[in-house]
């Protein structure tokens, strides 16, 4: 098997096309990439790379090394900062969205620091700027607020997907030496999480009980954690119990809720309005000097950022509305009479109704080829036995869920660059549009 073999054979392994690596090889030689990534990710990254293969060899290593990671995203931004080549641009695009959205989260962070640095010794942007104060104060208010609910959001995915239930096999495993010292450690880890979230939920606003909602999870939280520590005095899994309840109580209720409170603070963002400020200095600076080309570029990301966020925020939205049916449909399933599955036809009907202009959307994705299987054999037994309609809604649902994660996951990390991005520059714009005044 030669080299490219290889490669034809691993690609399989790694998400992005070989049409994008074909293109990286395109644009960049070796020496630009390995600056590229010594620059943008490190040499201790750089240095894991077998600079002395061919280039298509090098892109390929470099890509898959970054799925490895989990850096994918950063990889691809370096790339994107180095060139403006459209073509890259959309293959990227086309391959990977979340780099052109961080791309652009970073343009609009530009944005902002540019316009804070003019303000100083332009007047006339100041005078653009100020109109908009309460704007930009409401704007950095809801950004503060979306961040601490993304880390909330984030304390209790940890628990979740990476500590529960390793902690619930280790207490089980006690008073066995090396489970013990697994838990110690597990609950350290709690212990950092809980910090977070207790900065977070202090972190919001002290309104409307907003801040009391959060802390209150998180004292019930901490308490169990602490109950956890104490328990490790006296091993035994039985004293693990109420306390591993508590935490498992917590994650029932709390991360939906956040969720939604999450979706909601990013739906009212007003991320046009700061487009049209910028557009604004644009228009002021250009009276008297060649359009700056690096504002304008940053405008059109936020322009871009706003729109995403839009869109993304109605499709979770829609889906919101599709998984309140699946849960109401199970429980019509669940009761197995025959007024619970005429129920479940009304609801099937909405359920389909609310799916069909999503899946038409998605066109061949996976899986909206899938639900439309699903679909059918539902609507066939329907029709000829009800009685087995039941695990076939379970594989639809699972369908459904597994791709609305996915919708979530996206939205989420939408959410996490604009928090990242803006958040203090924002502050410092903020600050400065202040400090202007009292002049």
């Amino acid at each position: 098997m030669n080299a490219t073999d290889v490669m034809d054979v691993e690609q399989d392994r790694n998400p992005l096309s070989k049409a994008l690596h074909d293109c990286i090889a395109a644009h960049f030689d070796v020496e630009t990439i390995e600056r590229v990534v010594a620059q943008g990710m490190g040499v201790g990254f750089r240095d894991e790379i077998a600079w002395g293969n061919s280039k298509n060899q090098v892109v390929y290593e470099l890509l898959d090394k970054a799925h490895e990671r989990d850096v994918t995203t950063d990889l691809l931004v370096c790339f994107l900062q180095e060139s403006d080549a459209p073509e890259l641009h959309k293959m990227i695009a086309d391959n990977w969205p979340p780099a052109l959205q961080q791309l652009d989260a970073r343009n609009s962070a530009r944005a902002l620091v540019n316009t804070q640095h003019r303000m100083k010794s332009e007047p006339s942007v100041r005078a653009v700027i100020a109109p908009s104060r309460e704007m930009l104060e409401e704007l950095r208010k809801d950004i503060n607020v979306l961040f601490n609910y993304k880390t909330l959001h984030d304390c209790l995915h940890d628990i979740q997907v990476k500590l529960y239930d390793v902690i619930y096999v280790a207490a089980n495993q006690l008073p066995d030496i090396q489970a013990e010292a697994e838990l110690y450690a597990y609950i350290d880890e709690l212990d950092d999480i809980c910090r977070d979230a207790r900065a977070a939920a202090e972190g919001l606003p002290d309104d409307a009980a907003v801040r009391d909602q959060e802390t209150e999870w998180v004292t019930a939280l901490e308490s169990a954690v602490a109950e956890l520590g104490a328990s490790l005095q006296h091993p035994d899994d039985r004293l693990f119990r109420k306390p591993l309840l508590c935490i498992k109580a917590t994650l029932r209720g709390e991360p939906k809720r956040i969720n939604r409170l999450l979706t909601i603070v990013a739906r009212k963002l007003p991320l046009d309005e700061l487009a049209k400020t910028i557009e604004r200095v644009i228009e002021e600076t250009g009276a008297n000097a060649a359009r700056p080309r690096q504002l304008s570029e940053s405008l059109d990301s936020i322009r871009r950022l706003s729109s995403r966020l839009e869109e993304k925020v109605r499709e979770h939205r829609d889906w919101q509305d599709v998984e309140k049916n699946l849960w109401e449909a199970e429980d019509c399933l669940a009761q197995k009479t025959r007024d619970s599955i005429a129920n479940f036809t009304i609801v099937w009907d909405l359920i389909k109704e609310g799916v069909r202009p999503l899946a038409a959307k998605a066109g061949d994705d996976g899986w909206a080829k899938t639900s439309a299987i699903h679909v059918a054999s539902i609507d066939q037994r329907l029709e000829n036995d009800p009685r087995t309609v039941r695990a076939a809604f379970g594989e639809f649902s699972k369908n459904i869920r597994n791709h609305f994660s996915r919708v979530d996951k996206s939205l989420k990390s939408l959410c996490s660059d604009i928090t990242t991005n803006i958040r203090e520059p924002l502050r410092l714009l903020v600050e400065e549009l202040d400090h202007a005044e009292r002049i």
